[in-house]
């Protein structure tokens, strides 16, 4: 990414400017665009007023590196993190199924300030551990999703 900046056009860095100023960029893409900012010598009035927007003044600038591995580190917990985020929600979700499972389980769940049936407070936390898996496919789709976003934005960048 860092040595790709030096192949992106004025127009190209126009282009995604005016793409932030629209908010059209998701928030990864407005945090690369950030970057790309900070480490290019473009001015333009579209360029400047993103630079603005986002506070970024001609005085402060990253300062450049080689240092690639750190980047990948820093990929890698990311993932770690989220994968085990979601190990943890599976797992949880699997023990309550197993328990729900369970014939001589006692749910209690209350209604309107009321305590409903056994059977009712099992449907109830039926209900619940159906709307998390839900909850773990829908984030792991929108985490693709972001990745792809990323990607493409990179390769933009990168032309």
């Amino acid at each position: 990414m860092k040595q790709s900046t030096n192949h992106l056009t004025a127009q190209e860095t126009e282009r995604l400017c005016r793409e932030y100023i629209d908010c059209q960029l998701s928030m990864l893409e407005e945090a690369e665009l950030e970057y790309v900012l900070r480490m290019t010598d473009f001015e333009s009035p579209i360029i400047n007023d993103a630079k603005t927007i986002m506070g970024i003044s001609k005085a402060v600038r990253f300062p450049v590196s080689t240092n690639q591995p750190q980047r990948h580190k820093t990929k890698i917990r990311r993932f770690a993190a989220a994968a085990s985020i979601a190990v943890l929600l599976v797992a949880g979700v699997a023990v309550m199924k197993k328990s729900l499972n369970k014939d001589n389980t006692e749910c209690i769940a209350y209604s309107a300030g009321r305590q409903v049936s056994t059977e009712k407070a099992r449907q109830i936390a039926e209900a619940d551990v159906q709307r998390m898996a839900q909850f773990i496919k829908t984030v792991a789709s929108q985490r693709a999703d972001e990745e792809a976003k990323v990607k493409k934005f990179i390769k933009t960048i990168q032309r």
